[in-house]
């Protein structure tokens, strides 16, 4: 913005973030989250109360050693390997989080059903033989070790054995994946 004396201020953000420390990145993947291995190397280390569909698997306080410990926000959706037709909603924010179900994943619905004006971008958010489904979380803290991060996320999606597993059981109860919804 200008304020009369010459200069902009479109450098002041990367400058907060030297500043203060802080970063934010995308956490994006095409594989389903084990749910129980998501709430002990993750969701258990959150710096919030956690209030969240799956609580009965929390144990005691969060490692102030892990490298969730550093958030100040984060957001995004998930896939869960226990639900392949719902999306979950994950907020955070300070001391709060949530992770609740969110709708049906686009890949789940007949594409004729899908509204007009949005089926070129809904498209484009598919990819391979899962459709829409991903993980696409946004975090924002300071001084965030990423490494360390994604690597306890990466930690949490299916093994390769367990995706076959996963594949098997959807194919078989869902075997065309999309379902009417009329």
């Amino acid at each position: 913005h200008e304020h009369g004396h010459g200069h902009d201020h479109g450098h002041a953000h990367a400058r907060f973030a030297d500043r203060f420390g802080i970063s934010s990145f995308v956490y994006s993947r095409r594989r389903p989250f084990h749910p129980q291995r998501l709430v002990d190397r993750v969701i258990q280390n959150l710096p919030a109360k956690q209030n969240l569909a799956l609580s009965e698997q929390l144990r005691g306080s969060a490692d102030a050693a892990s490298p969730f410990a550093c958030l100040v926000r984060s957001k995004g959706f998930l896939w869960l390997s226990n639900n392949h037709l719902e999306t979950f909603y994950w907020a955070h924010a300070g001391n709060y989080f949530e992770v609740k179900k969110h709708g049906m994943w686009w890949a789940t619905i007949e594409k004729e059903e899908w509204p007009a004006d949005e089926a070129k971008d809904i498209e484009a958010e598919c990819a391979g033989e899962w459709g829409d489904r991903r993980q696409e979380i946004v975090f924002i803290g300071i001084g965030m070790d990423k490494e360390a991060m994604v690597k306890a996320l990466d930690e949490c999606l299916l093994a390769d054995s367990e995706m076959e597993i996963y594949r098997n059981h959807w194919r078989t109860q869902f075997p065309n994946d999309a379902i009417r919804t009329t």
